[in-house]
This record gives C-alpha cells, structure tokens and sequence, in this order.
C-alpha cells in the first residue's frame, strides 16, 4: 500500500510542478528606470528611521573611501536597482530566476521553492569574473500570483544604495539624474542581519519592483522603496566594469 500510494502522489507532484510553471508571470524582457512619463514615478522611498547604530554607520561612512561601487561591488541590492543609466534582463527557468544587471556585469541566480535559506550564506550574485557579490546576498524565490517574490538574507555590511535619491518621503517623486553622491540623506546602511523581500510584477506596461528591507540593527522601520521600469529599445550588453583605484 505505501508504495502504491508514493506512486499515485509522485505524478500529482510532477502535475503541480508542471503547472506552476506554466502559471508564471512573464517577466522576461529587458528594463530600464521610467523616465518623462506624466504620472508615473520612476522611484518612491519611504521616509528613513535608523536607530543610533544605524546614524552612528552612516555618519563614519565616507563616500570617498568606503564606497565599493568604484571596485565593481555595488554597496548593497538597492544599487542594482537604483542605477538610472544601464539596463537589465529576466531570464525564467522552471528551477530558478537570473537578473542581469548591466551596471557592475552583475549575474544573479534566484533558485524557486527551496526548503529555506542554508545555514551557511553563499552569496547569489557574481560578475562576469565568477567572483561573489557578498553585498548582495543569499536569494530565493516563489511565485505568489503574477508577482515574484525573492528573499534575501546573510548580506554583508555595505549601504542599501548610494545611488538613492531626492528627500526620501514618499510623497516625492524621484526622476532627476544629478549627481548626488555625497549626500547621506536618503542612504540606509545595511548589517549582517538585514533582510530584503523583493515583488516584481506587471503593472500594465511597466515591470514593478516594491522592495522592503528590514534591519533590526540600522533601522527602527522597515525601508521600503518603490520602483517602475519600462520596456527597453536597447540591448543587454557587457558594461566591462573597471575596478578604479581608491582609498581603501
């Protein structure tokens, strides 16, 4: 009786399988931020609430020396998408999610419906050198609906991203392209014990991504942020990132 009843329950499993794979939003296509369409906001960010040891990270951070987006390492998940200049591209498989970021030649391997996150962190970006991307984390995805959901832990010390920009309130609308680097005001630093929970969906003929990160160290609140992309009419191609020297 068991094993009749593990062969009646394998192809009901492979059934499910099969269909959740067939359910999957689309979401290939490449993508580039939104910009110049009436009321449409290509990044909102919710107001920030750092603790002191998140103030205290953020006020010794020095753009000039800490930052590791000159070494080809973006300062944490948020950098990814926050860059306004480059593309990127979903590519779907019926076991995993790759995002390619054109900024930093960055490859990023979600693997779907796993069991949990391993006990020891093996960071699910790289570049095109094959070294790891430890800012970036350790993924996993499932699909809830049309949306995809990726969780992230086991980040390591960095700024959720140096790119974000304007007075970081919800209300503003966030589509200039000035240069804004040394301004600590809408930075967010991240620790080993952040958490991100990443939605990315169809919103009409935009790809949506609603981020929310979570630090029980740096921030009081969760950060949440609000992107929409469009379409892109260029293609994907290999941005040839160049460590430059800086003082670290």
């Amino acid at each position: 009786m068991i094993l009749r009843s593990y062969r009646i329950l394998f192809p009901i499993f492979l059934f499910f399988s099969y269909t959740e794979v067939l359910s999957a939003p689309d979401l290939n296509g490449i993508w580039q931020l939104t910009r110049g369409i009436p009321n449409i906001s290509e990044r909102l960010y919710s107001p920030k609430n750092l603790t002191e040891e998140g103030n205290d990270r953020l006020d010794v951070f020095n753009i000039f020396e800490d930052d590791l987006n000159p070494l080809c390492i973006p300062s944490g998940i948020g950098r990814l998408w926050d860059e306004p200049d480059t593309v990127w591209r979903v590519d779907q498989y019926e076991d995993r999610v790759e995002i390619h970021y054109e900024m930093f030649d960055i490859h990023r391997i979600i693997m779907l419906n796993q069991d949990g996150h391993p006990l020891v962190f093996t960071p699910s970006a790289r570049n095109l050198d094959n070294h790891f991307m430890p800012t970036v984390g350790h993924s996993i995805g499932w699909y809830e609906g049309d949306t995809l959901v990726i969780d992230t832990l086991g980040a390591s010390e960095g700024i959720v991203s140096t790119e974000a920009r304007g007075g970081g309130s919800e209300e503003l609308s966030i589509s200039d392209t000035g240069s804004v680097r040394a301004n600590k005001s809408t930075w967010v630093p991240q620790s080993e014990a952040m958490r991100s929970i990443e939605r990315i969906y169809r919103d009409d003929n935009f790809m949506a991504v609603d981020i929310v990160y979570f630090d029980s160290i740096t921030m009081m609140s969760p950060q949440e942020v609000r992107y929409r992309y469009s379409p892109s009419s260029f293609s994907f191609s290999v941005y040839g990132c160049v460590p430059e020297e800086v003082a670290h």
